[in-house]
């Protein structure tokens, strides 16, 4: 794999056309009941063009208000297809999407742009596997915008309940049953989720990985504080810092971490409870190194709390791509 133009993050003012010549090929967003769904779509310039523009679509999902503001902001900027999805069952429908990519392509040199802020974690690793097999991943620009805030307390949690926990499609090694299992958790705002995942599976060890720095200078202490309780189970000897915000350094210093001989005995059972830019590095790390024994796993809620979740639209950020 090679590094694709940078190597950090940038901060984004606007969304332009890359070739002031010819409108992009396909703008992917999904809808949500967070606000931010609608942040990379207020830093299109007026004369921003996309050929297509697809709008993935949660079933059950509390968005109509939403989709309806993205649709009224991207009539003007291309021609708008619609996805729903079922978020537990996305498979097909995400296929669907890179076969519709693949069917109106005009050439191989095309330009994709994809908002990751709202997709399910597990929906887009699934679906940047699917666009990395087909040979696409490198025409591909990756936005992500910060919240707010987040409405983050001990008594109103940003989900419920823990409905199932299960390997992530794709993304699961040679799993040796001879082996003790290594739990990897990137911790993120949602402690009695993490909690559950490490009481269910049990492992012989555990790592927690948290974000440092945060995205706000303000906000640091708080995952540590919701997540407390798993944190005073296993100590802070088994608490390690990564990068919050940049795939490539999150990739790096994962290989780092797991790369110590202790580690080797054991399966590696990853869950991407932190970030989304956090998950993105998981999905280098897992292409870049080809990890054996290793298992991405998902821990899906009964439900989340969307009264309670973010607020406002932040900071937009162009990530960096392994291709």
């Amino acid at each position: 794999m090679r590094i694709k133009k940078f190597k950090d993050v940038q901060l984004v003012k606007s969304i332009v056309n890359d070739d002031v010549q010819k409108p992009d090929d396909f703008f992917i967003t999904t809808a949500s009941y967070e606000e931010r769904c609608l942040g990379s779509l207020k830093l299109m310039t007026e004369d921003y063009k996309s050929k297509y523009i697809y709008i993935i679509k949660y079933e059950g999902k509390e968005n109509d208000e939403n989709y309806k503001k993205m649709k009224s902001i991207l009539k003007h900027h291309g021609e708008i297809i619609t996805y729903d999805i079922n978020p537990m069952f996305p498979l097909f429908q995400i296929s669907n999407v890179v076969k519709d990519i693949i069917k109106n392509k005009r050439n191989n040199d095309i330009n994709i742009k994809i908002d990751i802020t709202t997709f399910i974690k597990w929906n887009f690793l699934v679906f940047l596997k699917m666009l990395y097999e087909t040979k696409l991943l490198h025409n591909v620009t990756i936005y992500y915008t910060e919240p707010i805030s987040y409405e983050t307390n001990l008594f109103q949690p940003l989900s419920f309940g823990l409905k199932e926990i299960f390997p992530i499609p794709f993304f699961y090694g040679n799993y040796d049953f001879s082996k003790e299992n290594l739990l990897i958790i990137f911790l993120g705002y949602e402690g009695h989720r993490a909690l559950s995942l490490y009481e269910k599976i049990e492992p012989e060890e555990c790592i927690l990985l948290i974000a440092d720095p945060p995205y706000w200078p303000e906000w640091k202490g708080i995952a540590e504080e919701l997540n407390k309780s798993l944190i005073n189970l296993l100590g802070e000897i088994n608490l390690k810092k990564i990068d919050s915000r940049n795939p490539i350094k999150v990739c790096e210093s994962l290989k780092s971490i797991l790369s110590r001989t202790s580690y080797k005995k054991y399966n590696h059972l990853i869950s991407p409870l932190g970030t989304k830019p956090q998950t993105l590095g998981l999905f280098y790390y897992f292409h870049k190194y080809n990890p054996e024994n290793t298992i991405l796993t998902y821990t899906a809620p009964l439900r989340y709390n969307a009264l309670f979740y973010s607020k406002g639209i932040g900071r937009t950020w162009k990530l960096p791509i392994y291709t």
